[in-house]
């Protein structure tokens, strides 16, 4: 059950234009710590995943430490596990998750940015964005997704304190 904040969120950021195609391609959600942040980005990389009418979905999920991403996939992953009705529709394996009636995957990435160059995002997930050294891992997330009708890149961070860091700049 969402907080209204929450759902205003989600319905701000999934907004549809006449066009039919999503109006925003990129969001950012700043919270303090434990207010549901990971497990709202959770379910949308879900729904990216299974319903979002993108062909070939591929949903990554990155923070400046893979450990930290894996917070957010390992929600997902969680959803998955408590749900027959998802079950029907992705397959939970070690390191991301699949879908079953069309070729589609939710992974998680390294924090390495050389490493994710050539990816073709139809959404990224991006964890505490604070705490990233630069700016090069979230340029090249965001940068992969120029052949995506709608592509989406959603961040969700806490407050960052140090002016060199991403937030800072």
């Amino acid at each position: 059950i969402l907080e209204p904040f929450q759902a205003a969120f989600i319905d701000e950021l999934l907004t549809v234009g006449d066009d039919g195609l999503r109006v925003y391609r990129e969001a950012l959600l700043g919270l303090p710590r434990k207010n549901g942040k990971s497990t709202i980005v959770a379910a949308l990389g879900l729904y990216f995943l299974i319903a979002d009418r993108e062909s070939g979905p591929e949903v990554y999920v990155a923070a400046a430490a893979r450990d930290q991403a894996r917070v957010i996939f390992d929600q997902a992953k969680a959803f998955v596990d408590a749900s027959p009705g998802l079950q029907d529709f992705v397959r939970v394996r070690q390191y991301h998750i699949e879908t079953l009636r069309h070729p589609g995957v939710m992974r998680v990435l390294s924090s390495d940015a050389r490493l994710q160059h050539g990816l073709n995002p139809s959404a990224v997930l991006i964890d505490e964005l604070h705490a990233h050294r630069d700016p090069e891992l979230y340029t090249a997330l965001t940068t992969g997704s120029g052949a995506r009708a709608q592509p989406l890149t959603a961040t969700i961070t806490t407050a960052g304190f140090d002016e060199e860091q991403v937030l800072g700049l």
